[in-house]
């Protein structure tokens, strides 16, 4: 069945139709708090909703076990009485982890998710004698980039070890940045990265683009990579970065004095759009 754009109700309050449930399953991040301050808003109709006799159960895909979460709820201002529970990604893997008693176990992710192989029978170990991955997350989610990590998942699936995923988002709002999770290093690792086609080598081959290098590295040669900000995949792996290279060796870009942003010369809009057909 097709539903059209016109029959989709929007409504500006969730009291519209909230009063004709007996529960709510409510997202917590982007719904309750944008992971530095709460939603008034939503805290209040939360609690509401629980006052008239409602259940409201949150929903996270944090790595955190419910337990953290909490705490981190309170903390942003998102109260006890606004919900009567929580599940979390945390929780879930945790319980998957434990089906893995005595196993090695090498973690990917920040210290803070750490809770999450409390009171388990696993041993953390480093990447060359693990098992198994836990991925939690980068480990400087506000520096890092899933590019940061090809060699080592390479390596590791490579080895063909089994990944549990504690957090299947790919990127998050925190305030107003952007920031990538653990999604994004389980996408990366799943991937078995790509080739060139004849017409594709002759073209970079063309452009300045050294192949034998690209290969010759121990990064993946070619994959699809999510963009930081606009959220769509360019090239990446060793080819992208080759292509990224040559825009640099030609003066079609240059690096901005602050965050990972590029600023395209004038040189380099006639030159992409000669090539590429890009009209910036």
């Amino acid at each position: 069945m097709t539903i059209s754009a016109e029959t989709i109700p929007v409504v500006s309050s969730i009291e519209e139709l909230g009063s004709n449930y007996a529960a709510w399953l409510v997202d917590i991040w982007g719904v309750m708090h944008n992971g530095v301050r709460a939603f008034p808003g939503a805290v209040e109709a939360t609690r509401r909703f629980r006052e008239q006799g409602g259940i409201v159960v949150l929903l996270s895909n944090s790595p955190r076990p419910s337990e953290g979460l909490q705490h981190q709820l309170r903390s942003l201002g998102v109260h006890d009485h606004s919900y009567d529970a929580t599940v979390s990604s945390g929780d879930l893997t945790r319980h998957e982890l434990a089906k893995h008693a005595g196993a090695r176990v090498y973690h990917v992710g920040p210290e803070r998710d750490l809770p999450i192989f409390a009171s388990i029978d696993v041993t953390r170990v480093d990447a060359a004698d693990a098992e198994l991955i836990v991925c939690t997350g980068l480990f400087d989610d506000e520096t890092e980039t899933p590019e940061d990590y090809e060699v080592v998942l390479k390596e590791l699936s490579e080895r063909k070890l089994t990944m549990l995923c504690a957090n299947p988002d790919h990127l998050v709002e925190r305030g107003h940045r952007l920031v990538y999770c653990a999604g994004a290093l389980a996408q990366l690792y799943a991937e078995d990265g790509g080739e060139v086609t004849e017409r594709g080598v002759a073209f970079l081959r063309e452009f300045g683009v050294d192949l034998a290098a690209a290969r010759s590295r121990r990064r993946i040669f070619c994959r699809p990579c999510l963009d930081w900000t606009e959220r769509r995949p360019h090239l990446g792996g060793s080819i992208g970065a080759g292509l990224a290279q040559r825009c640099f060796d030609l003066g079609w870009v240059a690096r901005m004095r602050e965050g990972r942003a590029l600023l395209v010369t004038p040189k380099g809009r006639g030159g992409l759009r000669e090539v590429f057909g890009l009209s910036l």
